[in-house]
């Protein structure tokens, strides 16, 4: 596993507490979210938060990684930042941060900075790389939205990796102590949508929207112990594809 260190001010340290839904009195607060795994510029995105505000979630969290990819990345950072559909927290990738740092820009379906304007470039390069988010009442569990593993955007997790290499890492060793609440991982990167559990630590990867990749996205919520898999097919249209368990 690859483990480059991000700079301690590209972490973000306020705690984001989602709008939640309005639970009936007696029964215990829940949140509910769809992810969506790297996005690559991806033209299934609207259907993705379409689909993500038709299930009444009461927030969408974005893993990152938004340029590099077939489509539009004007047209996906205004899907992003419109709000319109639903409310959707990001934070930044490696290729985003490839891209302000205007490094390896080789690849074959590449962005550049001269192809957004400057409030996007604003918006894009004010991401965090990591964030925290209360799922209940104050002081209870959290929840930790990365590109990577925690602050490292290029530390990542597989359903193979075993669980002396992602414990040995600096990234988990940082992680484990900054965001000492957190019970769920929420993370991209690999493009694999995978479920896991280290130390008492649920990961969830949601995958990738790339229409190349197996695009997709996962439903959670904190109340179950499980999350489903959506598939997205070639027309945009999404498709029930599994249950994955948490435990």
């Amino acid at each position: 596993m690859l483990t480059k260190p991000l700079d301690r001010g590209e972490i973000s340290t306020l705690v984001s507490s989602p709008a939640p839904r309005i639970t009936p009195l007696g029964e215990p607060f829940t949140m509910r979210f769809a992810l969506l795994g790297d996005v690559h510029a991806s033209p299934h995105l609207a259907a993705a938060l379409d689909f993500a505000r038709d299930q009444r979630v009461d927030q969408v969290l974005c893993v990152g990684d938004l340029c590099d990819g077939p489509g539009s990345l004007p047209d996906t950072v205004a899907l992003l930042r419109s709000q319109t559909a639903v409310s959707v927290l990001c934070v930044r990738g490696n290729h985003d941060r490839w891209l302000l740092e205007d490094r390896m820009r080789d690849f074959s379906d590449a962005h550049f900075v001269k192809d957004i304007s400057e409030e996007d470039r604003r918006w894009l390069a004010a991401l965090p790389a990591v964030r925290e988010l209360e799922t209940g009442s104050s002081g209870g569990p959290t929840l930790v939205l990365a590109h990577g593993l925690f602050d490292n955007d290029m530390t990542f997790v597989r359903s193979h990796t075993t669980e002396h290499e992602v414990r040995d890492t600096p990234a988990w060793e940082r992680g484990r102590k900054t965001f000492s609440r957190a019970r769920w991982h929420v993370a991209g990167h690999t493009h694999e949508r995978m479920v896991r559990t280290i130390d008492g630590l649920v990961m969830i990867n949601a995958g990738t929207l790339h229409p190349a990749q197996d695009p997709g996205l996962v439903l959670f919520d904190t109340a179950e112990h499980f999350v489903r898999s959506f598939d997205v097919t070639r027309e945009g249209a999404i498709a029930f594809r599994e249950t994955l368990s948490l435990s």
